[in-house]
């Protein structure tokens, strides 16, 4: 594959990524007003202003590689795709375009925190892959700046991921069995 259509593909996929971030931030920030466990909600606040540095990081990659001071919105299939499953993920089931909030309200309490740990921790480790293979890509292209900026989007997922594995136990044992011993 010649190193031009590298390149492009490299750039489309910052872009992709940057839009799908965008997404994610707004997600997180109705987790985060939705949830009503205290060490949940706080991990939540902590990984949003993690995530706003995420896009602040691939703002900053997308405007260095398309050579602009401001980053352009782009819409392809591919990205509206990744939009998609975005929401649909945060929606409990693959491929809806509902948002999380309309899935949600039905919902009680206990599932809706418990619906955002495990959805924060699935996100967390396709977001690592993600990342993994733009860094990839980054040093190949001999881009060791922006492979810098993606560590950094990395590092903050791994520290979250952690932070979140770390209390995952807890947190849906305290909502599941508080739960379970009311039925």
């Amino acid at each position: 594959m010649p190193n031009n259509t590298l390149r492009e593909f490299f750039r489309l996929r910052c872009r992709q990524t940057l839009e799908a971030e965008q997404h994610i931030e707004n997600l997180f920030s109705q987790m985060v007003d939705e949830t009503q466990h205290a060490r949940l909600k706080a991990m939540l606040q902590q990984h949003l202003a993690g995530i706003q540095t995420e896009v602040t990081n691939l703002e900053q990659i997308v405007n260095q590689l398309a050579g602009v001071k401001r980053a352009r919105k782009t819409s392809t299939p591919a990205t509206e795709q990744v939009l998609v499953f975005v929401r649909g993920f945060f929606a409990g089931e693959p491929g809806l375009v509902e948002t999380r909030r309309d899935f949600m309200s039905a919902q009680p309490q206990y599932i809706v925190d418990i619906h955002s740990a495990l959805a924060a921790e699935e996100l967390t480790h396709a977001q690592l892959g993600n990342y993994t293979g733009l860094i990839v890509l980054a040093k190949q292209l001999g881009e060791n700046e922006i492979a810098g900026w993606l560590q950094q989007n990395i590092d903050t997922e791994t520290w979250f991921r952690e932070q979140l594995e770390g209390a995952l136990w807890q947190i849906v044992g305290d909502l599941g069995m508080s739960h379970a011993k009311a039925a």
